[in-house]
């Protein structure tokens, strides 16, 4: 359900981005038969009249006529390279041809330029309007663009900002709104909001009118990006809102266009501070009680994106991914799910000969297709665990269109139906654990204390070869913690090849992880799937959230990577002959993922269609690896600050800007999210409920002796050894003796050439995160006789202790 409601956002948003694209073309057209018609070429480029562009939206139009990109603003580009919009805005306020196309070849590392004129331009951020190829591959291509814009633009005479007054006017910040909106800008309702990262021309005006300097005023329009500014007395200003007094024309498109709004407005103010400089409050005054009761409401899902670029690998991937309790309720809550950075892997290549998913299923025919299978997951707060705070990682995929899944050695991640967790059927399970060190939890992985940076690889390995001619690909998980690292199990290849139900004939012979080239590597991203909040007419209240930060920011991912197959496969394979530790080589050389650097308002809803910022995304490179952090939208946790940090939770409803709880309605203080509460009968158990199949006992276990452990979630898990062969889910393989000879003889050299920390995983730029320490309780030593060639499978987790506990 999760994955249909992603794609059909997905559909909403190529359609509206179609709709956008559709009107921006025909307004392209309009404009141009309004200016004027084609009368000259130059280089074999139409140009709207013979003296080139005079105006912004000729230069619009004309770039994308050619196909070129990065043209909603003349301040962003991509890539490190000027976009056509800004060569030719460059031409229109009086740069000569020559002048641009020198800045246009010129190589530059630098994401920043500040043009005297229009202010500073980005060239790291990524572009709303890219289309693809030939001209706009992830944005700007190449310095053809900006090229192009030099030649089409036209030197001088063309349509720059208004020029500022010519003397300072305004005492009040009455007469500030006033003339900003005289003068055509926007967001002039509330100094405390703007747009795009740019200060408002009121912002500006309001700072100058109580008592800033106009040289200080100046430097912040065209040097400040972030998305919160605060003011030493007019206190916060968000930059990275919607204003609704947008209209979308001439200086207010999207709203605030570029930086001459706030510097229009520093130099309308009097910076004297004469006249009436007192502002209104720093905050927004208490909203009255509605005298209504609080109402319950869901908004539809959404994500929170990392500004990763999707990647292509023969040898799988890996990355880092925050794990930490953000729920800070006080209890568990009923009907919340959410997942904290999580990915997506699928088959690469995407296309297929026919229709990958059954034409009549939820995806209809998918081809290409993401969805034929998936590695997919990481932590979060599920509605289908045991109640719990703390955020859990999951052992997550899919296949044959999401009809099956891969979840952990015997359970799919359901406990409670009927009204137990029944295992899944023999021919139904889905990973094999090779780790002899730690316990693969039905419910997932726990972290210890505050949390941290939890590695994670989905590799390419020759684990669970069948024979020495066996060369599919089993694709492995490997984990890297403060006190566990290395392999902990593998997809056999026996669930890649389910297909959709009415579609295996035509579906069989179709790549699969098993045998395709290379895996797809997407997104990361937070998935807010089902988050309850309270709302009134006057307020919003969320759950109670915090975050871990470090010197101002709370780190949510990092360092993804690509592999070559030679640096998984190949490795690994020298520890399943030899028994000899290769940790040093194996994946040793990996290649960091690219992402685009820049900010986003980390937009959160709290009703259908109601959007409050939680603070702002940030996507960085950092010694050459992508790092994605959140700077919380609470001005306590700024400026090196390091401990938890708590998001807003309440939000005035008129401004969507954070208030203090003592303002909120009282009505909304004590409405109270409904409590999930333990149920004793909701368990995993394969220990009094069989596996259809007879896998449990046959072969059975290598002892009969039941293990316990209590986890800090809370929960109990019991579990026995197994001999590595003759655990429940690899009997799915139906294995001939040889086959299990062949396998459990690899295995045992696993464990003599591994330790419990074998550092497959090299953790990079995420060691600045502080890396997470998993549960103590999930550590296991084997046995007596059984120290290699032998794993703990669970049979039970829940939230009693089992009666049937042989150790502890």
């Amino acid at each position: 359900e999760r994955e249909i409601e992603r794609e059909r956002e997905r559909e909403r948003m190529i359609k509206d981005d179609g709709r956008n694209l559709s009107l921006a073309l025909i307004c392209s057209l309009l404009s141009i038969i309004v200016v004027g018609t084609v009368t000259g070429v130059r280089d074999g480029k139409a140009l709207v009249n013979s003296e080139g562009c005079t105006t912004e939206a000729c230069c619009k139009n004309a770039c994308a006529l050619q196909g070129y990109c990065c043209l909603y603003d003349y301040q962003v580009s991509s890539n490190h390279l000027f976009s056509c919009l800004q060569a030719c805005t460059m031409r229109l306020v009086g740069d000569s041809e020559a002048d641009v196309e020198a800045l246009c070849t010129t190589s530059s590392d630098e994401c920043v330029f500040y043009h005297p004129i229009l202010g500073r331009m980005d060239k790291c951020q990524s572009c709303s309007d890219s289309t693809g190829p030939p001209n706009c591959l992830y944005g700007v291509t190449d310095n053809s663009a900006c090229l192009y814009g030099a030649s089409v633009g036209g030197q001088g005479g063309g349509s720059p900002p208004p020029p500022p007054p010519s003397s300072s006017t305004c005492t009040d910040l009455e007469c500030c709104t006033r003339e900003c909106g005289r003068a055509g800008y926007c967001c002039n309702v509330d100094y405390h909001l703007a747009s795009n990262r740019l200060f408002s021309c009121y912002e500006g005006c309001a700072m100058r009118v109580v008592g800033d300097a106009r040289a200080q005023v100046d430097g912040l329009c065209v040097g400040n990006t972030d998305c919160v500014y605060v003011h030493p007395i007019l206190g916060r200003m968000d930059k990275c809102l919607e204003c609704s007094d947008s209209t979308n024309t001439g200086n207010c498109v999207y709203g605030i266009t570029d930086t001459s709004a706030c510097l229009y407005g520093s130099a309308l103010g009097d910076g004297g501070g004469g006249g009436n400089p007192t502002p209104p409050p720093v905050s927004p005054s208490p909203p009255p009680s509605s005298g209504t009761p609080a109402e319950l409401v869901y908004p539809t899902s959404f994500f929170w994106n990392m500004r990763k670029r999707d990647a292509v690998s023969s040898g799988g991937n890996s990355w880092y991914t925050g794990v930490f309790n953000m729920l800070n309720e006080g209890y568990p809550l009923q009907g919340l799910q959410f997942g904290l950075a999580g990915t997506w892997m699928v088959p690469y290549p995407l296309s297929y000969d026919d229709c990958a998913c059954n034409p009549s299923g939820d995806f209809g025919c998918c081809n290409p297709c993401t969805y034929f299978q998936t590695i997919e997951g990481g932590p979060g707060y599920w509605g289908n665990e045991l109640a719990t705070q703390e955020a859990k990682w999951r052992i997550g995929g899919a296949t044959a269109c999401y009809q099956y899944f891969v979840s952990g050695s015997m359970f799919y991640l359901n406990p409670g139906y009927t009204p137990h967790m029944n295992p899944l059927d023999c021919d139904m399970m889905n990973f094999i654990v090779v780790s002899n060190r730690v316990i693969a939890n039905p419910d997932g992985f726990t972290v210890a204390g505050t949390g941290g940076a939890l590695g994670i690889a989905w590799v390419v390995t020759g684990i669970g070869r069948h024979n020495s001619t066996d060369d599919r690909n089993w694709m492995t998980l490997a984990l890297d913690s403060t006190n566990f690292a290395g392999p902990v199990g593998y997809v056999p290849a026996e669930v890649w090849k389910r297909r959709a139900e009415g579609w295996e004939s035509e579906s069989r012979y179709f790549h699969d992880f098993t045998n395709s080239d290379g895996v797809y590597h997407q997104e990361i991203a937070f998935e807010w799937n089902s988050v309850p909040s309270y709302a009134t007419s006057t307020a919003y209240k969320t759950p109670s959230y915090t975050v871990p930060v470090t010197d101002g920011r709370a780190p949510l991912a990092a360092s993804p990577m690509s592999y070559n197959r030679s640096d998984t496969y190949d490795q690994v394979e020298v520890v399943l002959e030899t028994g000899e530790n290769n940790d040093a080589n194996i994946m040793s050389q990996g290649t960091p993922e690219d992402c685009t650097v820049g900010d986003s308002d980390a937009e959160y809803l709290v009703g259908d269609s109601v959007k409050v910022s939680m603070g702002s995304l940030s996507t960085s490179k950092e010694q050459g690896e992508c790092v994605w952090s959140i700077l919380p939208n609470n001005l306590t946790c700024r400026d090196g600050y390091t401990g938890d940090c708590q998001l807003p939770r309440y939000f005035n409803a008129q401004t969507r800007q954070p208030m203090d709880e003592a303002q909120a309605p009282q009505e909304l203080v004590s409405a109270q999210f409904t409590e999930r509460k333990e149920d004793p009968s909701y368990a995993y158990d394969a220990y009094n409920y069989e596996p259809a199949g007879g896998c449990r006992d046959t072969p059975g276990p290598a002892s009969e002796t039941v293990y316990c452990i209590e986890t800090s979630s809370p929960s109990w898990v019991a579990f026995r050894w197994y001999k590595f062969v003759d655990q429940p889910a690899l009997q799915v393989s139906h294995l001939s003796d040889a086959e299990r000879d062949y396998i459990q003889a690899r295995i045992e050299n696993l464990h003599r050439g591994t330790e419990q920390i074998s550092q497959w995983i090299k953790p990079g730029v995420a060691d600045a995160m502080g890396q997470a320490t998993l549960d103590e309780s999930q550590f296991v030593t084997p046995p007596d006789g059984m120290e290699v060639g032998y794993v703990p499978i669970p049979l039970y987790e829940g939230y009693d202790r089992p009666s049937f506990c042989d150790e502890f």
